[in-house]
Parts: structure tokens; C-alpha cells; sequence
């Protein structure tokens, strides 16, 4: 995910001509300029003319952004598998000023891979700015094929309108070794006066390693920019040259002083990369060890300098009581029916409810089966959870519920389960660290008695009093809060993952934490950089045990920090294999690993990926597997755990994988103990969900999957014809699932598929829905509707 396109408003709508008399003369000479005005694409040049199917453009664009589901998948799915015949109509749909109808369009040319290169490099050339970026974007996304497009990504780096040459700039770093042809037009691009074309030019220049060491003095020049990201990137590219960068020594010694955290630890990142040339560098970063954030990245670096290893990094001892945890409700019959108090309902992550009388109809407009319902945000991703007295649920800031707060900002807010009034909510500012994280509340906090613990949108992991403040009480070790009112959060602890680990989140912060006896379980969300090339901080954690009562951190394993593909999203789950507790974490680089609970010793991981799998961060290619993340929560069941493979949804459909595998293995267990596999899922960022002999699974692109959960065999299938972003529920005999289009589809648990019914909600969904007490709680983008009978 980069930031958003432009506005495209400064692109004019072609003309419709009609073929008579004068126009028809009009037209051949229109047409004789509007060719030579611009490069040829190698279609017609007027774009009348362009036929597929025997219709034209406005029929193709009426389909594919029309309310009519099933026109819409149809017409994407024609164009896909059109090849070059379908390729004229969709480079003229890319230029229509429609942002929808250019995504659209968009989405589908990537599916048509390097045939669509010789296309794009011509659009890259438009005259129209908007047509441009939206050309440099595909061409980064198809990536390093588009290495034969190299000269007109050079060209876009020198593009008048910035946000053309941000995106040239991103294109040209995706392409990683075969950039090193634009190594001197990035080194320009240093000097570019906006900072992200700069840092993109560094991340370029970053993946290129050694290649870019003619550019070591402009780079180490950067060091000092006014943007702190150019001079974080910088560092990373002085990194990756290795020794090639030690006459910049000098100047990352200086900047192991930065006022920003992730400069001070890039930079102490690349002098260790530097190696011998850099000894002088051992007294200043044996000076900086107390800071913790880059504690983890001096010891390594000192380690490569002198050869020794240094004292490592403190953790805190475990309590004796601790080595054996219990349970943990990681079976669906310990779960009382009147709460559901974390992300899936137990640890487990088998979101089914034993909730009975939860409604299987309800609507809307009428107000039938709404017992209330409450506004949230305007972008609302967090799932809800209650304790049977409150429901709690993770937000943005679109609707201020403090006049004194109007910022952009995420924010999890608590209601009253009986009622919907709003009791308090809890806020995080921006940092102002220079990451770009998601301005709304992913994480599901997870309730235990008074405490409730969740992670915020700019990477804090908190400890709240479910009272907040209305009970006149503050409660510590934290009493420090900038808002003591009774609408307010009480703060009891927090564990600022940057500040004190130096974990570099990529685009969302969203760990739903999970308890193993006085343990939380945490996923840092550790990921790649802006320009998608580099690992800021590769020695900081991926996975943490932290104690419940002191925000401490008991264990840390780096796990897949330097191999991160692009975010760490998965939240852990928790199972007891063999009499041990077991936490099992989705790692950002497609493993799943299980550690032992209290030590975070690991014990095995597995593959979630063909060894044949390339990474590509965009809709599926002809030809080419695309290795995928895990987003999905990991489930555990009967001794099983579940996997879902998948990317950020932002980044298009493609073939997933779904995994069921023994979990009493260690080591590598790739071979060993996958039970089954199924391919016949897309991506998914949804957890699957096991009841009886069935599993329930829903894809990125919309299509339900029962699968049989002892062989992995289909049973059954259905096309939501809407992407799915949020988990399923079973309640109540029934599976229960939302889409982005904002219906929510209601399936029997059977072997036969029968829809029981589909509900319109006000606005798109993107959580799980939640089961208690026979309330069904369902968080749309805008709303959060407690449904009863």
C-alpha cells in the first residue's frame, strides 16, 4: 500500500464523436493531433474505435464500476483473460478521469503481467500528469519485468509534477539490482525539493547495494536533509553498500545523535554494515548502549566491529510459577456464552459462538432486531469485543467525540452493552517519528476482569481500566494522563514498541494480543520502509512476551524481522500441544512459528509457501506463484493448527493456500506435518472457522470455501462477488459473513450450501462480527449495531 492517488479532476473527458458530414472531418484531423501529441500506445488512437467483445469503452466502463455484482465480476474476469485483445480497452480506460474506474482497470492489467509493459511504458510518457503516475504505479507493481521500461521510469524521475516523480521514483527502487542502470538519475533525485521523491530515490538506491556506491557523497550528504525519512533512507542505502560507504563513517557517528529513533538506528546499522573501515565508530556506540530502541542494533553492530560478542540485551527472568501455563479456553466448550472477550473469542482463534438465540434476520432501515446501534469513525477496522457489561471496538477520529481532539488520530472506544451510550475512549496521537501508520484502531483489545489490553495505531501496547474513569479512581502505576475526565481512558501501563525496542511498524499497527497465564503475546507489526526495499530495523522483534501486571518485556524473539516481505498483520493464537503451552505467531515472511509461551524458545515453524514462490506485491501474474504473508490469524483445533495465506488486500486478488498442520512437531516441519493443503482459496486476510467435521473460510476476492476439515477436500463454494476483509462467525447453527460492499451473508453450517438469508448494512465492512449473550455485534465502517432478537 503507497499513499493515495492524486485527484484526477485535471484530466477532461474524451469527446464522443458522431461519424456524419463535417465532424466526420473534424474528426480525421482531431485525431491526426491527438496522435502525434502524445506517444502511441499501439491502439487506435481514437478511443471510439476501441472494440472488445463487440462493445466499446463506455459499455466496459459502465460494467466495471456499475452496482451489479455479478456484471462486475464478469466484465473483470473477461478483460483479464483477454491478453493483447482486451489491452487496448483497458490502456484507454486508464485514462478516463474516473479514480474508481482507473483502479479498476488497473487491477486487471497487472493480471495480464509483462504483455502489458510495452503499454504502460508509453502511458508512463502521457501528457496527462494523473495518467502518468497511475502508469509508474503498475509498472512498480510488475516489477522486475518492467526493467524493459527502465528508461521511461528514468524519464518520470524528472517528471515536473512530484507526485509523478514519487511514484517514478518507487517504481525504480521495486526493480531493486536491475535499477542499477539509474543509479547517476537517482542520484540527482537526491536534490529532488520534494522529500518523498527523495526517500524513494534513496530506497532505490538502497536495493542496489555495492552498484550504488557512486553515490555514497550525495547519500552521505542526505544524511543531514531537514526530512528525517531521507536521511532514515539514506543511511539504509549507506547500509546496504557495505564497505563501500566508509567515508561516510564520520557522518553516521554524528547521526547516532538524530533526533529521530530510526535514524540513530539505521545509522548504527550501516557502520556496522561497514565493517574493519569503521573500528573508530566502537566508543560511540558503546556510549549509546542504554538507549533501548537501539540496543539490539549496537550490540550486533559492536559484535561485526571487534569480533566479540557483547553482553546481550537484558530481558526480564521468568517467574519460577510460570513454566507450565494452563489451558487458556483454547477449546471452544470452556468459552462462556455470555462474553466474548478477545479477537475470535478465545485464544484459540476459532471465532464460534455458544451463544444461543443470536438473530439470523434483521434490518437496517426498519430497525428490526436493532436493540442500538452507535456512530464510530469514518474508517473502522478493529473487531468488537465485550465482557458482557461493555463492547468495546477500535476506530479512527472522523468523528470527534472529544472537541478538543480533532486530529487524525486511532481511537478505541467503550459503550454500554445494554444501552450503546458511550462510556469512554482511549486516543493516540501521531508520534511524530515519521511513520505512516493507519490513522485508526486495528487492534481488538482483549478483556480480562478489570484490564484490557490493546495495541494503538501508532504502535503502543496498552493496559486500561474497563472503567476508564468513571470510577473516580486512578488507577497506576501510570497517573500521568492528560485527561482525568470521566469520559476518558484510565491509563495503568504502556510499552511504546519504537522507543523501546526500535520496532519500525510498516503502514498499521494492529496486533490483537493474547494471554498464556501472566503472559500477553504480542505481534510488533515489524516491517519494511516506505520505498518497500529495505528493513529499517531488522534486529528488532517480531514477537515479545510482555508481563500482564508491568508492561515488561519477559521474552523477545527477532524472528523474521530481516526477511519481512512487506507488514507484520497476523495476530498470535494459543494452543496446548502435549501438555505444553504453545503460541503460535504468523510471521511476516510466510512461516508460521510456535514458540514454547513462557520462554519464546521456538519449537518448530512451517512454510506457508511453494519453495517456488516469488515475492510480488500485486495481483497474481500468468505463470509466476506469488508467495504471500499470513494475515489471517492462525487456528488452533483439536491439536491442529489452520493457516490462511494472503497479502494486503490493497494489493489485489491471487491464489492463496490453506494449511492444516499438526502442530507436535519441531524444527522445520514443512514436509513433515502438513496434514492437507488446499489451493483452491484466494488470498485471505480472514482466520477460518471450525465447526463439527466443516470449515468455513472466505477469500480477499468474495468467495465462501466449506472445506471437509479432515481431508481439506472442497464441499462446497459461493461467490460473494465482494471482497472479504474481516473473519467469520459461526453462531447459532449458522456462519456469518461481511463484505466490503456492506452486506452481511448468512450460511448454514451443512454440507449442502444453503444461504439463509443477506442483510444490506449502512456502510462497508472490514472486522469480524462478535457473538454474546445472543447479541450479535457487527462494526461497519461508520456504525457499530448490537442485532437481538
Amino acid at each position: 500500500m503507497r499513499e493515495p492517488s492524486p485527484k484526477n479532476t485535471e484530466i477532461p473527458a474524451k469527446p464522443v464523436w458522431r461519424a456524419s458530414g463535417l465532424v466526420l472531418g473534424l474528426l480525421s484531423v482531431f485525431a491526426l493531433i491527438y496522435f502525434f501529441d502524445r506517444p502511441s500506445t499501439g491502439t487506435a488512437p481514437n478511443p471510439a474505435a476501441v472494440i472488445y467483445q463487440g462493445h466499446g469503452l463506455d459499455y466496459w466502463a459502465n460494467q466495471l464500476t456499475g452496482d451489479d455484482r455479478i456484471a462486475r465480476r464478469a466484465a473483470q474476469d473477461a478483460l483479464a483473460e483477454g491478453a493483447l485483445d482486451a489491452l487496448p480497452v483497458l490502456v484507454e480506460l486508464l485514462r478516463r478521469p474516473d479514480d474508481d474506474l482507473r483502479d479498476s482497470a488497473g487491477e486487471i492489467i497487472l493480471r495480464h503481467g509483462s504483455l502489458a509493459i510495452p503499454h504502460l511504458a508509453i502511458l508512463a510518457r502521457d501528457r496527462h500528469p494523473a495518467v502518468r503516475y497511475h502508469a509508474m504505479g503498475l509498472l512498480g507493481d510488475l516489477s522486475p519485468d518492467s526493467a524493459s521500461a527502465l528508461d521511461s521510469l528514468i524519464a518520470g524521475l524528472r517528471d515536473e509534477e512530484q507526485f509523478v516523480a514519487k511514484e517514478a521514483a518507487w517504481a525504480v527502487a521495486a526493480l531493486g539490482a536491475r535499477s542499477a542502470p539509474a543509479v547517476d538519475a537517482l542520484t540527482e533525485t537526491l536534490a529532488h525539493p520534494d522529500p518523498v521523491v527523495r526517500l524513494h530515490a534513496a530506497g532505490a538506491l538502497a536495493s542496489l547495494g555495492a552498484a550504488a556506491q557512486s553515490a555514497c557523497s550525495a547519500l552521505t550528504a542526505a544524511l543531514k536533509d531537514h526530512d528525517h525519512r531521507v536521511r532514515r533512507c539514506a543511511a539504509e542505502a549507506l547500509a546496504a553498500m557495505g564497505p563501500g560507504a566508509a567515508a561516510a563513517v564520520s557522518a553516521l557517528v554524528e547521526a547516532f545523535d538524530d533526533e529521530n529513533v530510526y535514524v540513530r538506528i539505521c545509522a548504527v546499522g550501516a557502520v556496522g554494515s561497514i565493517g574493519a573501515a569503521a573500528v573508530d565508530a566502537v566508543p560511540a556506540l558503546q556510549s549509546r548502549r542504554e538507549d533501548p530502541a537501539m540496543a539490539a542494533e549496537i550490540v550486533w553492530a559492536l559484535r561485526r566491529l571487534t569480533g566479540v560478542d557483547p553482553t546481550p540485551i537484558p530481558v526480564a527472568p521468568k517467574r519460577p510459577e510460570e513454566t507450565v501455563f494452563p489451558d487458556n479456553l483454547a477449546t471452544v466448550g470452556d468459552r462462556p456464552s455470555d462474553r466474548w472477550t478477545m479477537l475470535g473469542g478465545t485464544p484459540a482463534r476459532n471465532a464460534v459462538s455458544d451463544a444461543a438465540g443470536v438473530p439470523a434476520t434483521w434490518n437496517v432501515d426498519t430497525g428490526a432486531n436493532i436493540r442500538w446501534s452507535v456512530r464510530l469513525g469514518d474508517e473502522t477496522y478493529g473487531s468488537p469485543v465485550s465482557d458482557g457489561k461493555n463492547v468495546y471496538v477500535g476506530t479512527d477520529n472522523g468523528v470527534p467525540r472529544n472537541r478538543e481532539i480533532t486530529d487524525e488520530r486511532g481511537v478505541l472506544m467503550a459503550f454500554s452493552a445494554v444501552a450503546g451510550e458511550f462510556l469512554w475512549q482511549d486516543t493516540a496521537p501521531r508520534l511524530g517519528r515519521g511513520l505512516v501508520l493507519l490513522p485508526s484502531t486495528t487492534s481488538s483489545p482483549l478483556v480480562e476482569g478489570e484490564r484490557l489490553y490493546y495495541m494503538t495505531a501508532q504502535c503502543q501496547l496498552r493496559c486500561l481500566d474497563t472503567e476508564g474513569f468513571r470510577d473516580g479512581e486512578n488507577d497506576g502505576p501510570r497517573r500521568d494522563e492528560d485527561e482525568t475526565t470521566p469520559r476518558a481512558a484510565d491509563l495503568i501501563w504502556e510499552l511504546d514498541l519504537g522507543a523501546a525496542l526500535g520496532v519500525f511498524p510498516h503502514e498499521a499497527a494492529n496486533c490483537s494480543v493474547v494471554a498464556a497465564g501472566s503472559l500477553l503475546l504480542v505481534c510488533t507489526s515489524n516491517g519494511v520502509d516506505e520505498a518497500h526495499t529495505n528493513v529499517p530495523a531488522p534486529r528488532a522483534p517480531s514477537f515479545i512476551g510482555v508481563d500482564k501486571l508491568t508492561g515488561k518485556v519477559t521474552w523477545r524473539v527477532v524472528g523474521p524481522s530481516a526477511k519481512v516481505l512487506h507488514g507484520q498483520w497476523s495476530s498470535p493464537s494459543v494452543g496446548v500441544v502435549n501438555g505444553r503451552t504453545l503460541a503460535f505467531f504468523g510471521g511476516g515472511d510466510g512461516w508460521l512459528y510456535a514458540l514454547e509461551a513462557v520462554t519464546g524458545r521456538e519449537i518448530w515453524r512451517f512454510d506457508g509457501n511453494p519453495k517456488t514462490a516469488v515475492w510480488r506485491s500485486s495481483v497474481d501474474v500468468r505463470g509466476i506463484t506469488t508467495r504471500n504473508s499470513i494475515i489471517a490469524c492462525p487456528v488452533f483445533h483439536r491439536g491442529r493448527i489452520y493457516l490462511a495465506m494472503g497479502q494486503d488486500p490493497e494489493h489485489g486478488p491471487g491464489r492463496g493456500r490453506l494449511h492444516a498442520i499438526d502442530a507436535s512437531g519441531s524444527g522445520d516441519v514443512t514436509e513433515s506435518r502438513g496434514v492437507w493443503e488446499y489451493t483452491g482459496i484466494g488470498r485471505t486476510i480472514a482466520s477460518p472457522v471450525i465447526l463439527g467435521d466443516l470449515l468455513f473460510a472466505a477469500d480477499v476476492r468474495g468467495v465462501v470455501h466449506c472445506v471437509d476439515v479432515a481431508t481439506g477436500t472442497r464441499v462446497w463454494a459461493h461467490d460473494l462477488l465482494a471482497p472479504v476483509w474481516g473473519s467469520l462467525l459461526a453462531a447459532s447453527g449458522r456462519i456469518y459473513v461481511g463484505d466490503e460492499d456492506g452486506q452481511v451473508t448468512i450460511f448454514a453450517v451443512s454440507r449442502v450450501k444453503r444461504i439463509m438469508g443477506t442483510v444490506a448494512m449502512d456502510a462497508p465492512i472490514w472486522s469480524a462480527p462478535a457473538a454474546c449473550g445472543g447479541v450479535l455485534y457487527i462494526a461497519t465502517a461508520k456504525r457499530l449495531f448490537a442485532i437481538g432478537n
